[in-house]
C-alpha cells in the first residue's frame, strides 16, 4: 500500500508529538518524586506542573491539527490492487490493512460451545461492518 510523502511526513509528525507527550508524563513523575522526597517545595512543584500542563496542551493541539490534516482513508487506487496483492502480504500487513479500512467487523455463528482449533473452520457469517 502506497503512502504518499506528504501523508508520511504528517504521520511522522504525529508520532513525534506522541513521543513528546510521553516525555512530559515522565517529567511529571520525576517532579512528583522530587516533591515526595522533599527535594522541592509546594511552590516549585506547582510551577513545574503548570509548565508541564502548558506543554501537554500545546502538544495535544498540535496532534489534533496534524490529525485533522492527515487523512488515514486509503485512496481508491490503493484499494484496487489490494485483492491481487493480498496473497503476498504477511500477517502483520494484512492486519494493518484491515484496521485501516474497517472500524468494526462483527462475525456471528449459530453454533454453541465452540472450541477453536488451529486451521479448522466453523460456519460463521458477517453480521455487521462499519468502515473508518
Amino acid at each position: 500500500m502506497k503512502i504518499f510523502a506528504d501523508e508520511g511526513k504528517k504521520k511522522s509528525a504525529i508520532d513525534s508529538a506522541k513521543r513528546e507527550l510521553s516525555k512530559v508524563a515522565e517529567r511529571r513523575e520525576k517532579w512528583q518524586y522530587m516533591f515526595v522526597e522533599g527535594l522541592i517545595g509546594k511552590q516549585e512543584i506547582r510551577k513545574r506542573m503548570a509548565e508541564e500542563d502548558k506543554r501537554e496542551k500545546e502538544i495535544r493541539q498540535r496532534i489534533a491539527q496534524e490529525q485533522k490534516a492527515f487523512s488515514g482513508i486509503p485512496r481508491i487506487e490503493e484499494l484496487v490492487g489490494l485483492a491481487e496483492g493480498w496473497a503476498y502480504f504477511d500477517d502483520q500487513e494484512k492486519k494493518e490493512i484491515i484496521h485501516t479500512v474497517f472500524d468494526k467487523i462483527v462475525v456471528n455463528t449459530d453454533l454453541r460451545k465452540i472450541k477453536g482449533v488451529k486451521n479448522k473452520f466453523f460456519d460463521a457469517y458477517i453480521q455487521e461492518i462499519s468502515f473508518n
